[in-house]
């Protein structure tokens, strides 16, 4: 099992300046729930079980089992995580765990 730290956040203006020819004026925040959704949204397309919980310190931890390969897009997508969301870091190690029969958020 592979276990992840994000550290997400809602983009700001300064973020979405230089994505396109023009500012993005969509500045909804990106809650720990939207981050979590999504990272369950792709989890699971990819087959992986596991989980995404909020932090107290503010951080998303990930856990996930599934095939490698699956594991490391997981981690790639993790380092821009949602639309509107901004990573300002991404940790991972590999751990002991049980595997879960699902991926939940909490």
């Amino acid at each position: 099992m592979r276990y992840a730290s994000a550290k997400p956040r809602a983009k700001t203006k300064t973020d979405t300046e230089h994505e396109n020819s023009a500012p993005i004026h969509d500045y909804r925040p990106c809650s720990g729930r939207i981050f979590r959704q999504s990272t369950r949204r792709v989890a699971e397309s990819l087959n992986i079980t596991g989980h995404a919980i909020n932090l107290s310190n503010g951080n998303v931890e990930v856990l996930a089992c599934g095939e490698s390969a699956a594991i490391d897009e997981l981690a790639e997508w993790l380092k821009d995580g949602p639309r509107m969301a901004a990573v300002d870091s991404v940790a991972a190690e590999d751990v002991d765990a049980t595997p879960a029969e699902r991926f939940t958020t909490g």
